[in-house]
């Protein structure tokens, strides 16, 4: 065989693995409950194991209990999600040793969150305060035109009073021509303040009802003229406007300070709380534990030398697809066979449009993983359509923007690698249909700012509708 022939048969054989997805295999794992914990310890590290959660269903065994640091680690998480929901952080640019995180998490982190919640809190209990003093301003605002104290408009035995705007001040006047009546304007707002007896009240508030009367929620609890409350309210609403804005600032500092940490405490703390919780998915005996569930065959080997210092079984079985136990056109529910989950290639170039394919669905198990034709066809007909020379570089430049704030977040690199690769392919068929932000760029002869690029192309122009290649 020719080194030519090993070559094709080399690229034949990687084309081909890469059109389907991972081979599956099912794991189980059985081993004495005092090593319980080195398994699940084992398994976390190589994060290779999709568990199957124990249903219970089997004699003798039942679910295993969390560690007893799962609490205490719980409780420190939930402190850590309430102060990740007030703030907007990101992670650092740059990947942080695990050793960094815990030790920040014991020391500034954990005092740090307790200040934000406490902050938080204040800020809350502010602006709660804020909204209620300006719903009480605009009321004595609107009352301080009657020109009465504020005690003065109700707490009446004899009397029913109606204060309130009206559409129609002058038809208001006459409706209570036989009552107490006062007036006033706020702000093009018509205020009416009108005391009749008990007796008149139901046909007075028929009648003011006709004028568009609106009436108005009187503070509870509250005396003197409205001028001196009103402007006393002011002073509350300013002040604590004053201490919203102070506590924000806070907020924000706090954010530039300490935001990196808590996004990576976060990920900790919760790889931590998943690994102490564990066991709940675990069938446990008296004596005994096992563990079921899905790798990939191709690690299999990797996993079962890990456990084989802490399992007394460990078995692979590659998965075999039955024909219609998948489920797919068969109404018979008892040839249904339990289907592994779906796991892609180890990818590098093509990586990226696993962002197209999880949009509209990963392929179902054995079938075709459609990938890496994506890779192939995706830019080449992006390119086709939009094909110009000038949105090309523009993708490819916010491409290049979103990979380098992606830091560690692996979604936004690979994001950022897909603007890239449908750029490229905007850029190529801009060049073949020579237009650069929508100007063409072969010369016509006229105002055409594009024509200054027909320099990139080695042709000659025949008066810029084709051109021949010297061959």
């Amino acid at each position: 065989m020719t080194l030519l022939e090993i070559n094709f048969n080399y690229l034949e054989v990687t084309i081909m693995s890469q059109v389907k997805t991972q081979q599956m295999g099912r794991l189980l794992a059985a081993g004495s409950k005092d090593l319980i914990d080195e398994v699940v310890d084992a398994l976390a590290e190589l994060n290779a194991l999709h568990i199957i959660e124990y249903d219970g269903t089997d004699e003798g065994f039942n679910l295993g209990t969390p560690k007893e640091e799962a609490e205490e680690v719980g409780k420190r998480l939930s402190k850590l999600r309430s102060a990740a929901s007030l703030v907007d952080v990101s992670g650092p640019n740059k990947p942080v040793s695990a050793k960094k995180v815990r030790s920040e998490l014991e020391n500034n982190l954990s005092k740090a969150v307790e200040y934000l919640l406490e902050k938080s809190t204040r800020l809350d209990s502010v602006e709660n305060s804020l909204s209620s003093l300006e719903e009480e301003a605009a009321v004595l605002e609107l009352i301080s035109s009657i020109d009465l104290d504020v005690e003065l408009l109700s707490g009446y035995s004899e009397l029913s009073s109606f204060v309130g705007i009206v559409n129609d001040l002058e038809m208001a006047k006459e409706i209570t021509s036989n009552s107490l009546f006062f007036s006033g304007v706020s702000k093009k707002t018509k205020v009416i303040a009108v005391f009749v007896k008990n007796s008149d009240s139901n046909d007075t508030q028929s009648q003011l009802n006709a004028s568009g009367f609106q009436a108005i929620n009187l503070p509870e609890n509250v005396s003197g003229s409205s001028h001196i409350l009103l402007s006393g309210v002011r002073e509350s609403i300013s002040a604590l406007s004053k201490e919203k804005s102070s506590i924000t600032e806070e907020i924000d500092n706090w954010t530039n300070e300490f935001g990196e940490s808590l996004v990576c405490g976060l990920e900790l703390l919760e790889r931590e709380h998943d690994i102490l919780t564990a066991p709940v998915k675990i069938a446990v005996s008296e004596h005994a534990f096992f563990i079921d569930g899905w790798i990939e065959m191709s690690r299999s080997e990797e996993v079962k030398s890990a456990l084989s210092k802490s399992c007394l079984y460990t078995e692979v079985s590659p998965f075999v697809l039955k024909a219609g136990g998948g489920g797919h056109g068969h109404s018979d529910h008892a040839h249904h066979q339990e289907m592994p989950p779906i796991s892609y290639q180890n990818r590098k170039v093509s990586k990226p449009m696993e962002l197209l394919t999880d949009a509209v669905g990963r392929p179902a198990y054995g079938r075709i993983d459609p990938t890496l034709f994506m890779f192939v066809t995706y830019p080449i007909f992006f390119g086709m359509m939009l094909g110009d020379m000038a949105y090309g570089l523009v993708t490819m430049s916010l491409g290049a923007l979103v990979m380098s704030r992606a830091g560690s977040n692996e979604m936004m690199n690979l994001g950022g690698k897909f603007l890239v690769y449908i750029g490229l392919g905007t850029l190529g068929f801009g060049y073949i249909y020579a237009e650069f932000a929508g100007w063409e760029i072969l010369p016509h002869h006229g105002h055409n700012p594009a024509e200054n690029l027909a320099f990139l192309y080695p042709f000659e122009l025949d008066h810029g509708h084709a051109w021949a290649a010297h061959l």
